[in-house]
C-alpha cells in the first residue's frame, strides 16, 4: 500500500441552496500522512470529509485520489473507508460479522471473510470478542470493532468523522495512541475531523484549521502552534495571548512597536515581513506564547530587547502543571499567562504587575489582519 492515498482538493466549494458550507478549498494530503481537520462547530469540516467520502457531492471543484479525478465516483469506487462517529455498527451481528460485512458484500466465501475478520480484530486487540455484539462492548471497544470494519476492504484513505468524542478523557487519550499505532503499522492515509486541538496536536503529521467553510492555515502542529497565521488560528488553538499595537520610527537597531500603556520597544528588520516598508503608524497585531510570557514587579524596569506591559490581575486558576493566570492591559485587552507550578511568585487577584516577554518571540499577524474583530464560537 505503501505511496498510495495521496489526496488533492482542488476549488472545492459545497453549498447548500443559498448557503455556501464549504469555499475555495485547495489543500494536498501527502500518501501515508495522518491529517486532522480541525475547527470550531460549523466551519465545513465534516462535510469536507463527506465530500471526500463521496456522501456529499461537490458543488463545484475537483477531488483527486492518487492523480484520479474521483468527483463523480461512488463511495465504493474511491477506495476510501469511513468511521462514523457514532460507529453505526450493526446491532444484529456480532463483531466477527460486523468487521466483515463489507467483504460479504463483496461476494467473499463465509470462511476467507472471516478469517479476514480475525485478522483485523487480533489488529485492534478484539479477537477475544469475535462473538460478542455490540451492546456486550464498552465504548472504546465498539470503536475498534468499527475501524477494524472501516481496513477490512483495504483502503488506502480512511476517513474518520470525530471518532472520539464519544470517550472520556482517559480513554480518549489511550485510543487516540493506538489510532496513530496502527495508521503507522500500516501506511495508510488517515484523515480525521475533530473540534479538539489537544487531539489533533497529539495525531496530525499535517493538521489544518477552518473556519468559516474555508482554510485557515495548515501546517504541522508545532508550525500551527509556534507561529500562528491569523488571529482566529491562534485564539483556537489557545496558549497564545493576542495584542495590538502600530508601528513608530525606525533606526538601526529596529523599528518600533507601541503597544498602548507600555514603553515602546524595537522590532529587528527579520520580524517585520509584509511590513518591512510600511510608514510609521501602521496598525500591526501580534501574538505571543503564553508560556513565553512573564510576571515582573511593577516596578521593573524596560530592558534592551525585552518588551513591557503593565496589567492588572483579573483571575488565577490552578490547573495541575500550569497556573492560568488572567491579566488585563490598559486598552482592557485579556491576556493569558502560563505560570509553571513551581514557580514560587503566583500573584493575587487585583495586583499590577508587568508582563515581559523578548522581542524574538512575537508573531506577526499579515497586514489583514492588524485589526482582528472576530471571536472563535463554541
Amino acid at each position: 500500500m505503501s505511496g498510495k492515498g495521496r489526496v488533492e482538493l482542488v476549488a472545492v466549494h459545497k453549498s447548500y441552496d443559498a448557503r455556501s458550507a464549504v469555499s475555495d478549498i485547495n489543500l494536498v494530503i501527502p500518501s501515508g500522512s495522518y491529517c486532522c481537520l480541525l475547527g470550531p462547530s460549523g466551519c465545513g469540516k465534516s462535510t469536507t470529509l463527506r465530500m471526500l467520502a463521496g456522501h456529499e457531492q461537490v458543488s463545484d471543484g475537483d477531488i483527486l485520489m492518487d492523480n484520479r479525478n474521483v468527483t463523480d465516483f461512488s463511495p465504493t469506487q474511491r477506495g476510501t473507508a469511513m468511521m462514523f462517529q457514532n460507529y453505526a455498527l450493526f446491532p444484529h451481528m456480532s463483531c466477527l460479522d460486523n468487521v466483515a460485512f463489507g467483504l460479504r458484500i463483496a461476494g467473499m466465501s463465509k470462511a476467507d471473510r472471516h478469517a479476514r475478520a480475525r485478522e483485523l480484530l487480533t489488529l485492534v486487540n478484539m479477537q477475544d470478542f469475535a462473538e460478542s455484539y455490540p451492546d456486550q462492548l464498552s465504548g472504546g471497544q465498539q470503536q475498534r470493532v468499527a475501524l477494524a470494519r472501516a481496513l477490512i476492504t483495504q483502503p488506502d484513505v480512511v476517513l474518520l468523522d470525530e471518532p472520539l468524542s464519544a470517550l472520556d478523557p482517559f480513554l480518549r487519550i489511550r485510543m487516540r495512541k493506538e489510532l496513530k499505532a496502527i495508521q503507522k503499522k500500516l501506511d495508510l492515509t488517515f484523515i480525521h475531523v475533530t473540534h479538539s486541538q489537544e487531539e489533533a496536536f497529539a495525531l496530525a503529521d499535517l493538521a489544518v484549521v477552518m473556519d468559516g467553510g474555508r482554510i485557515q492555515q495548515v501546517g504541522s502542529p508545532r508550525a500551527l502552534f509556534e507561529t500562528p497565521s491569523t488571529p482566529f488560528v491562534a485564539q483556537f488553538i489557545g496558549g497564545h495571548a493576542l495584542m495590538q499595537g502600530s508601528l513608530g520610527s525606525r533606526s538601526a537597531p529596529g523599528t518600533e512597536l507601541i503597544i498602548e500603556g507600555a514603553p515602546r520597544g524595537l522590532l529587528g528588520d527579520t520580524q517585520l515581513g509584509p511590513f518591512r516598508e510600511a510608514a510609521a503608524g501602521t496598525p500591526v497585531s501580534f501574538s505571543v506564547r503564553s508560556d513565553h510570557l512573564d510576571i515582573l514587579p511593577a516596578t521593573t524596569a524596560p530592558a534592551p530587547g525585552r518588551f513591557l506591559l503593565p496589567v492588572r490581575v483579573t483571575d488565577v486558576e490552578f490547573q495541575g502543571a500550569f497556573i492560568y493566570v488572567e491579566c488585563e492591559s490598559a486598552g482592557s485587552v485579556p491576556l493569558l499567562v502560563y505560570l509553571p507550578d513551581r514557580s514560587q511568585q503566583v500573584p493575587e487577584v487585583g495586583s499590577e504587575v508587568c508582563l515581559g516577554w523578548s522581542c524574538a518571540h512575537i508573531n506577526l499577524f499579515s497586514p489583514q489582519h492588524a485589526n482582528p474583530t472576530t471571536e472563535v464560537q463554541p
